[in-house]
């Protein structure tokens, strides 16, 4: 799932707030938001090697069945200058509200 994510930091312990796409029931478009807790970073190289390290359906659902697909849609969406500044994972957990 493709989330938008504002946060200040990502310290271990850290508070991210996620918004998800969603819909309200007269069918119009309503954001959820998610707070979750930041309980591992991981940084990488590359989105190859953070593939290689991770769990590509954790990371792209059921594109990640195919993870040589799942690299392609995330080169389409970060250029190779983004890449090169290299690629964080960032674990989370919900938090209780």
């Amino acid at each position: 799932m493709v989330t938008s994510v504002h946060a200040r930091a990502t310290d271990l312990g850290g508070v991210l707030v996620a918004k998800y796409p969603g819909t309200s029931q007269a069918g119009e478009f309503q954001a959820a938001l998610a707070a979750t807790r930041v309980v591992r970073v991981s940084l990488y190289a590359s989105f190859e090697e953070m593939l290689e390290n991770e769990d590509p359906i954790a990371i792209g659902g059921d594109l990640g069945k195919n993870p040589q697909e799942l690299l392609a849609v995330i080169r389409s969406i970060y250029p190779p200058e983004k890449e090169r500044l290299g690629v964080l994972a960032i674990g989370v957990e919900k938090t209780v509200p």
